[in-house]
């Protein structure tokens, strides 16, 4: 039932209308299921564990199979996030049919009188295609009903249950004139008469809307119960959004069901207007919002997770397409199976970025939350961890001192172009992956690239130096540091103890590749050189 009204298309303003109290009951029977089992899932009796719990081993992949009451954590979260979702697109549309509830009165009033005028006027039987007999009685029973219908009127004051009857008995007299010989064997007029009917209840659904259904939601949605429960699922929610990528959509009716909970622990601080309110408040808004970002930081995880298998197939195995390509090559740099994956990549890329940008900005407590924001956050922090990795990783060399020859200087410079230019086409690769998704992820990844490359590279120089200096720049002082975005630290490399970090043995091969014992350097040509000729850098 409650995927069901949650299929596109289904809740339309008229569709709520019509089934305003099965919306609500459904609501309600979701939150009490969820409720009943979220607290007894704490329960320390073995005996009641397994009664409301269902190990792996026996779970299905449909709850329904699993008994009355027994469901495991995977079909509790899938019935919190989906029943939230429910619980925003109600709030959603209720609160524009509070908006616009005085229109839909005044534009279904004015069509059900219309439909009444354009009765009586048939029946007048002047019309030249219409095969019916004049008839005075309904003429003038069309005319009374449609003065009657405008003369219906709603006002914010009045109470609507008045205004409901007046409307019932109009819809009560439309069904007994259809039982006159000359209107039930005309479909036309029986069709008119239905529509009619429907339009003034529909008035009179609408007249029925008020600020208590939302009321009723959100008591009926308030989940101040299971704030420490739910903190144990964010594994299960990682695990649903890494497998599909369209759950990050359900995330936000999650959120703000959760956000209603805030209302609860200071509640009674407010009635007694304590002073202590506000700080209360702000508390538990770090708290949820502190949730929040460990929820989504699963986004950019994955995100930069499928950037980095983009980066792998850009780097490795597309070959590089040169200014000219003779006609019977083309089928062999078309390299239609890679291109392939990476554009189901991107398309998996664009449905996480569709649901973070999706989101609206929300005030949790007094904190606001830029779903964006986090985005962008979690993409910069994965792509300084990744980078950092990776020239931690790469930027090791082996020169020993006790071997300085001409021979194993000449194999240590090798080597280290070796890794030089794998880092350099790895960044590479990083590079076009994150230019191939900026797009789908609305971000500057040339801007965002070139700003994080250098923090690295700065905070990496600024911590090599600390060896030379008296007063060290610790991570908290240092203007390259953040919090919500860190750059990592390595342990220092066994063959270069006394190197800090990378930027510390790149200076150190440098050094020993170009030893002026066995290089020259040649102003002309701006490198070093062996005494052979051989450029050593």
């Amino acid at each position: 039932e409650l995927r069901a009204y949650l299929t596109m298309g289904i809740l339309t303003d008229r569709f709520v209308l019509d089934n305003r109290h099965d919306l609500l009951n459904c609501l309600r029977r979701c939150n009490i299921a969820a409720k009943w089992r979220i607290l007894h899932r704490r329960t320390s009796n073995p005996i009641f564990y397994d009664i409301v719990c269902v190990t792996s081993d026996q779970a299905t992949a449909d709850p329904k199979l699993e008994g009355e009451f027994a469901v495991n954590d995977t079909h509790l979260v899938s019935l919190l996030l989906l029943s939230s979702q429910l619980e925003m697109q109600l709030k959603d549309i209720f609160q524009q049919l509070l908006e616009k509830k005085e229109n839909i009165w005044i534009s279904c009033r004015s069509k059900a009188g219309k439909m009444m005028d354009d009765l009586a006027h048939y029946f007048k039987g002047d019309q030249t295609l219409a095969r019916v007999s004049r008839h005075d009685g309904l003429i003038t029973w069309f005319t009374a009903m449609g003065e009657e219908i405008r003369a219906l009127t709603y006002e914010d004051g009045d109470h609507f249950t008045v205004t409901g009857r007046k409307i019932q008995l109009c819809v009560q007299a439309l069904e007994e004139v259809e039982q006159y010989d000359s209107i039930d064997r005309d479909v036309q007029v029986k069709t008119f008469l239905v529509e009619a009917r429907g339009l003034l209840l529909q008035m009179a659904r609408a007249v029925g809307i008020n600020e208590d259904i939302c009321e009723d939601i959100r008591w009926i949605s308030d989940m101040s119960y299971g704030i420490e429960s739910v903190k144990s699922y964010v594994k299960i929610i990682h695990s649903r959004v890494t497998k599909d990528p369209s759950n990050v959509n359900l995330l936000q009716g999650f959120f703000m069901k959760l956000s209603s909970s805030l209302d609860a622990p200071v509640e009674r601080l407010k009635q007694l207007n304590s002073p202590d309110a506000t700080r209360v408040t702000d508390y538990y808004s770090l708290q949820l919002v502190s949730f929040v970002r460990k929820v989504l930081e699963i986004v950019p995880i994955s995100v930069f997770g499928l950037v980095v298998q983009m980066s792998d197939i850009i780097e490795r195995r597309l070959l590089r397409l040169p200014k000219k390509v003779a006609a019977d090559q083309l089928i062999a740099f078309s390299q239609t199976g890679e291109r392939y994956k990476l554009a189901m990549m991107a398309h998996e890329i664009s449905i996480f970025a569709d649901g973070i940008l999706a989101m609206e900005n929300s005030f949790i407590g007094g904190k606001e939350v830029n779903p964006r924001k986090l985005l962008d956050d979690g993409l910069r922090k994965e792509m300084v961890q990744h980078v950092s990795e990776l020239m931690n990783n790469l930027l090791q060399f082996d020169f020993s001192a006790d071997t300085e020859t001409i021979t194993s200087m000449t194999n240590h410079q090798s080597a280290a172009m070796r890794s030089l230019s794998s880092l350099s086409s790895r960044l590479e690769g990083f590079q076009s992956a994150l230019e191939c998704v900026e797009d789908y992820v609305c971000i500057n990844s040339l801007k965002m690239w070139h700003g994080e490359m250098s923090r690295i590279i700065n905070y990496n120089v600024e911590q090599e130096v600390n060896k030379y200096l008296l007063k060290k720049v610790l991570d908290s002082d240092s203007k390259f540091q953040l919090r919500v975005i860190p750059i990592p630290r390595f342990a220092r490399t066994p063959n270069e103890p006394t190197c800090i970090n990378f930027m510390g043995r790149i200076l150190s091969m440098l050094l020993k590749i170009t030893d002026t014992q066995y290089t020259t350097y040649s102003l002309e040509r701006i490198g070093w050189f062996l005494g052979d000729g051989t450029e050593v850098c």
